[in-house]
């Protein structure tokens, strides 16, 4: 759990970690806080989860991501992040089943359903990142909620974990190449509530460029592919972008009466 001025969203989260229906020797809960001024270090605290913690400053949230799989000791690594939580009390029950299952297998990484909460400020919307389909995660057309990814710590590390020079779609990074290794384990029931209003706060345009830029940065195209690939960019930013605005007008209009 990679936390920073967090104490306005923690809460639920740590709520949602103690309801789970499973040992709680079963996980380790690794908290790395930025630092922060507020009381979120005072929250997990007194929160009654046991905790291994760390508060210093870093160089962001992926760099605190990677730091916390450093110091973790289990063999799958989540992301859970403050204002997230699990959709009910048996869902990471029903993810560790999933995992084990895994064990005998040369499936690196899985993914479970999830929905995105909007930042509180909408209905809860589906996250549609199954069937995984890797060209289409390429091109930003199959988002995936990071937080309802479960990898593998060794080779989380053995590829170098978020690559911090990609920025703001490092996970999206991380994800393509976990993917090369092999497809994941599809986990299909809903089971994080990613809270959202980061950076689905950026415009579309914004992000598909940051995507052609780690897609680039990859694949090593030449002049050729990389103009190709930039005309693909500008056409699905405009394209998400417009299905993102149409999404919302189709939700107002369902729903007058919460306005």
């Amino acid at each position: 759990m990679a936390t920073y001025n967090a104490a306005a969203y923690i809460d639920p989260t740590i709520r949602s970690l103690l309801e789970q229906s499973i040992d709680p020797q079963l996980v380790e809960i690794v908290v790395v806080d930025g630092a922060s001024s507020d009381d979120t270090i005072e929250r997990v605290k007194d929160s009654g989860l046991s905790v291994v913690l760390r508060s210093a400053p870093d160089d962001g949230i992926y760099d605190a991501m990677n730091t916390g799989v450093e110091m973790a000791r289990g063999r799958w690594v989540q992301f859970l992040n403050a204002g997230d939580t699990f959709a009910g009390p048996n869902s990471l029950r029903t993810v560790l089943e999933a995992l084990d299952d895994l064990d005998a297998e040369d499936t690196p990484w899985a993914i479970g359903g999830a929905v995105n909460l909007q930042g509180g400020r909408g209905p809860a919307v589906p996250i549609k990142n199954m069937p995984f389909d890797r060209k289409r995660h390429l091109f930003g057309l199959q988002p995936h909620c990071h937080q309802a990814c479960w990898f593998s710590r060794e080779d989380f590390l053995r590829i170098g974990g978020h690559d911090l020079s990609i920025g703001l779609v490092a996970d999206f990074d991380l994800i393509t190449r976990f993917a090369q290794i092999a497809p994941p384990r599809e986990i299909k029931p809903v089971v994080v509530d990613y809270l959202g209003g980061g950076v689905s706060e950026i415009p579309a345009a914004q992000i598909a460029m940051s995507l052609h830029r780690a897609r680039v940065q990859r694949s090593g195209l030449g002049q050729v592919g990389r103009i190709a690939d930039l005309v693909v960019t500008r056409c699905l930013g405009v394209f998400n972008a417009s299905r993102i605005g149409l999404g919302k007008l189709r939700r107002v209009l369902r729903a007058p009466g919460d306005r």
